[in-house]
This record gives structure tokens, sequence and C-alpha cells, in this order.
């Protein structure tokens, strides 16, 4: 078995955000870090986003699924982030929804590609993780 690259999203989203807007800030930051769509494993946020159908619709148009993070675990991503909002960490307990979702969905391993990306009240960072390839 050898090792390939994939990648979580996470998105952090103010209320009522479309899943328009969700897609275009996923891809602008799949552009940053010159990615295409055929490694994302799935989308990640708080459990507080499980209401928010603009990211079920962005998931199901990009046919992913989404891991809803407990806010103890994203907690647990903070001395990862890199990133810090004040509203962020207000509304979510974390100081980057986006960032320790991706953090908290790829596990011990994971690692940010780089600050989240914003556009209007989005937000997406991209995380790696190593996944096992089946040589057959």
């Amino acid at each position: 078995m050898s090792a390939r690259k994939a990648f979580i999203a996470g998105i952090g989203c103010g209320k009522g955000a479309g899943g328009n807007e969700i897609r275009a800030t996923l891809d602008r930051a799949m552009a940053i870090h010159n990615l295409g769509y055929e490694d994302l494993k799935c989308l990640a946020t708080g459990v507080g986003k499980m209401e928010e159908h603009g990211l079920r619709d962005a998931a199901d148009a990009l046919k992913l699924d989404i891991a809803y993070i407990e806010e103890a675990v994203l907690a647990a991503c903070d001395d990862r982030l890199l990133s810090r909002s004040p509203v962020s960490l207000r509304e979510t307990g974390t100081a980057s929804l986006s960032e320790a979702a991706a953090l908290a969905a790829g596990g011990p391993s994971a690692a940010l590609l780089g600050p989240r990306v914003a556009l209007g009240k989005v937000t997406c960072a991209l995380a790696q993780i190593d996944v096992s390839e089946d040589p057959s």
C-alpha cells in the first residue's frame, strides 16, 4: 500500500449562505492551491451548521459528504490554526471554523495548505491528508 495525497475542505459560513456562495469560495481556495476536485475527499464544518441548506446544496452538487465536527473536537485544533477571527470564536467556539473543521476531519496528521480563504460570508480552508491507495 502506498499513500497518496487527498484534501478536506473546511467550510465556515454565515447563516443563510447560499450554495453558490459556498461553491465560489471553495473554487477560489482550490484555484489558489492549484488543486482539482478529484482529490477532494469531503467538506467539513461544525455541528452548528447542520441546518445550513447552502452547505448541503454545495456538497450535493460536488457529490461530496459533509463531516459535522463537534465543538470540543474543533477546539482541540486551536493550536494548529493559522487564522484568528473574534467573530468565528464568538459564533462557533473556535477562532477559525473552516480551518479547525478541515484539521479535525483530517485527523492528527492533517496539515493546512495555508490560511483560510474568505469571500463574502463564507470561509474555506484546505487540509492535506494522506490516504492509503489500494495497489490492485
